[in-house]
């Protein structure tokens, strides 16, 4: 093959892949309904969702499906038309705890005295692939569906779902697994690579504000 055959190849193979790339990066919105005051808009490899939060307030996430790149670009909150970040570069993480369940000297599914703490164990933390997004809307809900996520013997999706009316948000690992008689739990948090806070505050299960 000579030199200008072999770019050509190259450039075919290249404008295929960024096809291939954007194509994944389309949102699935067959489920979504624009009638809710929720918004949902794309740019390149980032769509973002906006939704009424408390009276006066309109809450928005910036989601980014660049593998490598932190899933929540952006955590926004606006007050009168004008947004402030809340957080930026976030990952959700989740450490999948995998054990057995005893059904033999308990004859089968007993929960009360399964003692699967004293049992062997292994810890797993998930991987997101990003191989696509949907949005749909679930009454005053609106679920956004990443996928795949996966650990060990466990394969799902990642789940965000955005209420109207609040500016709070769950985020969940939907994950289901085929192994019988599986024990498990799992720890979540968020993770980033930057500094996000320079002060920190919550309110604990005793509704006390803790400050680090």
């Amino acid at each position: 093959m000579n030199t200008t055959r072999m770019w050509k190849a190259f450039l075919i193979t290249w404008l295929l892949a960024q096809a291939g790339a954007y194509a994944q990066t389309k949102i699935n919105l067959s489920g979504f309904q624009k009638n809710k005051g929720v918004t949902v808009t794309e740019q390149g490899s980032r769509f973002t969702v906006s939704w009424p939060a408390a009276s006066g307030q309109t809450a928005r996430l910036v989601l980014d499906l660049t593998n490598g790149s932190p899933l929540l670009n952006s955590i926004q909150l606006a007050e009168k038309g004008v947004y402030k970040e809340v957080a930026g570069a976030l990952d959700p993480a989740f450490v999948i705890t995998v054990g057995k369940r005893d059904l033999v000297s308990q004859n089968g599914w007993n929960i009360f005295f399964d003692k699967t703490n004293r049992l062997p164990s292994k810890s797993y933390a998930t991987q997101l692939e990003k191989r696509g997004a949907a949005v749909k809307t679930v009454g005053t809900r609106t679920v956004i569906t990443i996928s795949d996520m996966k650990t060990a013997t466990f394969a799902g999706n990642l789940e965000i779902t955005l209420y109207n009316g609040s500016p709070l948000f769950n985020v969940a690992a939907v994950m289901a697994t085929e192994i019988d008689s599986t024990a498990y739990l799992y720890d979540a948090g968020l993770v980033t690579t930057k500094p996000i806070w320079k002060t920190l505050a919550w309110s604990d299960t005793d509704n006390t504000m803790q400050q680090v």
